[in-house]
């Protein structure tokens, strides 16, 4: 019997062993035990190596002590059509980004903006059967940013449209309860008809008020938020007037923000910094700011100040969840390496 066999086949006994449930046999007690000393693991070695988080009253899973739950988050992959040239120096990234992270065995997968380069179809479809190689796609959670509508022929109302039917869904912005923290994504909705800053994340009124109303629901739960372009004057990128960087509704959210004290964590991307570029990760009023990586390219300093483009660059975040704390890790993909020194911690707490 192979050691991943043994592991698959015995994981369920030896959790009830470890817990202690009197409904294993004796006899088959001993038999799995035998087992695994012949395959050269012990029962609690192997029980741990496949173990799982345990599922919550609602179906997702649970955190333990021992086996967080797991979320990759992933931003600005820029994906080409699967018949297109650039897929060949540009899709690939995020395959090898998607395969380094699937050993790390993520129970929820995020996508924050620019999956699409071009907010083509065929760009959606790419990322849909890339992810779902190593997830299933009810596991993925993914939102729009401003390349979603860099398409020139399309109105943002057709390309809207294009995200709706491609991911199956009625609006682009959307939330979920996952292993008891509450996951809200924010989502570009217009570019084209923008009346200045098209590259800022220009929501509507509707989705504001649900923004709201969905924060409101959710006040005993942990929230993480996601939006694309990072929120004014937080992170590098958004600080003062700048064109690129914010959102239309900035002044507004800030008000939200202050009635939701649950909301401890804020991801964006948009900016391509490298996770260790200075002014990534912002704390402001109680609220960790963090800028996420991308698979695509990255921008770092020089020893002079300026920025520099690397395009061999893969970087993205990592969560960890535990009963009391969430683990934020960054990951490189081309070393295979988890970047230790850029490690966060944001304690839970008890429910608001």
């Amino acid at each position: 019997m192979n050691r991943r066999r043994f592991l698959k086949t015995t994981a369920v006994v030896l959790g009830a062993m470890a817990a202690g449930c009197a409904n294993v046999p004796a006899d088959v007690q001993e038999q799995v035990r035998a087992a695994a000393t012949a395959a050269g693991e012990s029962p609690a070695g192997a029980a741990q190596a496949v173990a799982a988080p345990a599922a919550s009253a609602d179906g997702t899973p649970s955190p333990t002590a021992d086996r967080p739950v797991r979320v990759a988050l992933l931003s600005d992959l820029h994906l080409q059509p699967e018949d297109s040239g650039l897929a060949k120096t540009i899709n690939v990234k995020f395959a090898k980004a998607a395969e380094d992270l699937r050993a790390f065995e993520p129970d929820l997968w995020i996508a924050n903006g620019d999956v699409a380069d071009h907010g083509l179809t065929s760009e959606m479809e790419a990322f849909k059967k890339m992810i779902g190689k190593v997830t299933s796609l009810d596991r993925v959670m993914a939102t729009t940013g401003n390349h979603e509508f860099y398409d020139m022929e399309a109105t943002d109302e057709e390309l809207l449209n294009r995200w709706r039917q491609a991911f199956g869904v009625e609006q682009p912005y959307s939330s979920r309860v996952f292993g008891g923290v509450h996951f809200v994504l924010l989502a570009d909705e217009q570019w084209h008809s923008a009346p200045y800053n098209q590259d800022w994340c220009w929501i509507t009124a509707a989705q504001l008020k649900w923004f709201e109303q969905t924060l409101a629901a959710h006040r005993d739960l942990f929230t993480i938020v996601f939006m694309h372009q990072p929120l004014n004057e937080t992170v590098v990128g958004s600080i003062g007037a700048r064109p690129f960087g914010g959102t239309n509704y900035a002044k507004e959210i800030y008000a939200i923000l202050e009635q939701n004290p649950q909301v401890k964590l804020w991801f964006s991307g948009h900016t391509h910094r490298k996770l260790e570029y200075e002014g990534q990760v912002v704390e402001k009023n109680g609220i960790t700011f963090m800028g996420l990586g991308s698979t695509i390219y990255l921008l770092g300093r020089t020893a002079d100040g300026r920025n520099a483009r690397d395009n061999t660059a893969n970087q993205s975040r990592f969560l960890e969840i535990y009963p009391d704390r969430v683990r934020v890790r960054a990951r490189d993909h081309v070393a295979g390496r988890w970047l230790d020194e850029l490690e966060r911690t944001v304690k839970r707490g008890a429910p608001m």
